[in-house]
């Protein structure tokens, strides 16, 4: 992770109401309540938080937090990864709405194709008429020929 999204990470601590829905979800996850995790249970744990990490992400995680490598994870491990992957996430939506004013250059709230093909220019993708017209169809999961800033954001979160 860049320098500048560990700092925005660290401006902010969740709110009750996100560290709420983290032990909700571990203990709903938690089935049979011996309070450790297992690697696929932290995949569903993150996805139903909205991170949907693969499965070697998760293995990850578990390695870096498993200190007694019992090949699980407690609550506070999981509260603690949840937290910054959240958080992490949050910036990066945050980062996608910056860049989509900057590509709004009519300033009227949406992009029309022809912004949509300069940003992915920018972003160093080169894509033909086809492709741009394919990508801006994706992208406009309201089809009203419109990319407002929420299918400017899912469509580079994914």
């Amino acid at each position: 992770m860049d320098p500048e999204a560990l700092a925005a990470i660290g401006e902010r601590d969740l709110t009750d109401e996100e560290k709420k829905e983290i032990r909700r979800v571990y203990r709903s996850i938690d089935t049979n309540g011996d309070n450790k995790l297992s690697a696929g249970e932290i995949l569903r744990g993150a996805q139903l938080l909205g991170i949907n990490p693969t499965r070697e992400e998760v293995t990850s995680w578990m390695s870096q937090t498993d200190k007694d490598g019992d090949g699980y994870m407690g609550y506070k491990e999981f509260f603690d990864v949840m937290k910054t992957k959240f958080l992490a996430k949050e910036h990066e939506k945050k980062q996608l709405e910056k860049a989509f004013k900057k590509f709004d250059t009519k300033n009227n709230g949406y992009l029309n194709k022809q912004q949509l093909a300069k940003a992915l220019r920018r972003y160093g993708e080169e894509f033909n008429e086809e492709e741009e017209e394919e990508f801006f169809r994706i992208a406009d999961s309201n089809g009203d020929g419109k990319i407002q800033v929420e299918e400017f954001v899912d469509l580079f979160m994914g």
